[in-house]
């Protein structure tokens, strides 16, 4: 038996939904996401002597040629002003063609346009400016930025998502997987993200057995090799299905473990979970909980220590089988919430 390989065809529908958190689901603390408090928290956040600490927190990627920021404070602004009324989204899209437009030869062919200085007009769409500088958190280290730029991406409209980026340059030393995911903020003491976790095989058997109870009324299609299709429960957590770490997530003091479970149902459902545990396999706290044969899924990612607190914030990535996004979510009075997302993709 063996699980088939399925190849899905993205039809050409358009839909604004996603599957990835809103700015509904974002608690934003309007201190750590106005103009003021930016500047305030970057004059510390240059200064090495002093430890910087913001709850302000963007996702950042490695396109191939430079680092994208995305302030998704700014874009949650605007989808409870600009894309509320009529003409929701495609009122946010033709804004950002008519300030091409005016800065630049827009032209339907060309996806991404670049600009190196700040226009007055961008500030309805970031709060960063040319010159703040940030730090940066990757797989191989953490390292001081600077904002060089902006780009307008038209690609990523197919996703109804944010079009608009801060860019900085690639940090000397760092060596970035292939558009790697990263966390960016003002902090000065950042950790790496670490994506990897737990390897060792007895821990992961230990905390499957764990899990496997929530799992064992779950239901699975599989295909044999003719293809002949046939409905089964979960029998196992593969490793590829577990991601787990161990450190610090709630504050508690005790040892804690951080596990997400992902399984695929079929072509385009999805089980999830993500828990934090004891090391007697108690749940301590749900980040996300179980989802049976659902639409939609919640992933672990990477854990990063953007602030310094020496509590791990979590990033996910959530979706569905036709796209989704990042969440940043940090446990702040006893709860997690979601600080940032970014890089939504979809149809």
């Amino acid at each position: 038996m063996k699980y088939l390989t399925v190849c899905i065809l993205c039809f050409a529908i358009v839909t604004s939904v996603s599957c990835t958190k809103r700015s509904e689901d974002i608690k934003i603390d309007k201190k750590s996401s106005g103009d003021s408090v930016n500047k305030e928290d970057k004059t510390t956040a240059g200064d090495n002597k002093t430890r910087a600490v913001s709850d302000t927190v963007f996702m950042a990627r490695w396109d191939g040629k430079r680092v994208i920021i995305e302030d998704y404070y700014k874009y949650a602004e605007n989808e409870k002003t600009l894309m509320s009324d009529t003409g929701g989204y495609d009122k946010y899209s033709t804004k950002l063609i008519d300030l091409v437009k005016k800065y630049s030869k827009y032209s339907e062919q060309t996806p991404e346009y670049l600009f190196s200085e700040f226009k007055p007009e961008f500030s309805s769409f970031t709060n960063l400016k040319v010159g703040d500088k940030l730090y940066l958190s990757t797989l191989g280290g953490a390292y001081p930025i600077e904002v060089t730029g902006y780009i307008i991406n038209m690609d990523d409209m197919i996703g109804s998502g944010t079009i608009f980026y801060a860019t900085a340059n690639l940090p000397a030393g760092a060596k970035p997987d292939e558009y790697e995911v990263m966390v960016s903020s003002f902090n000065n003491n950042m950790t790496p993200t670490n994506k990897t976790g737990i390897t060792d095989q007895k821990i992961l058997d230990k905390y499957k057995s764990f899990l496997m109870p929530w799992l064992k009324k779950v239901k699975i299609t599989e295909y044999d090799e003719k293809g002949k299709e046939s409905i089964t429960t979960v029998r196992e957590i593969k490793n590829e299905e577990l991601k787990l770490f161990k450190g610090n997530f709630t504050g508690s003091g005790y040892v804690e473990y951080l596990a997400g479970v992902t399984l695929r149902n079929d072509p385009t459902n999805f089980t999830s979970l993500i828990y934090i545990l004891d090391d007697n396999g108690k749940v301590l706290k749900e980040l996300s909980p179980l989802s049976a044969n659902n639409f939609t899924f919640s992933s672990v990612e990477m854990i990063c220590d953007f602030n310094g607190d020496g509590i791990w914030e979590i990033i996910t990535s959530d979706g569905y089988y036709e796209g989704g996004g990042y969440n940043f979510h940090k446990f702040m009075y006893g709860e997690f919430k979601t600080l940032a997302n970014g890089f939504m993709f979809g149809v």
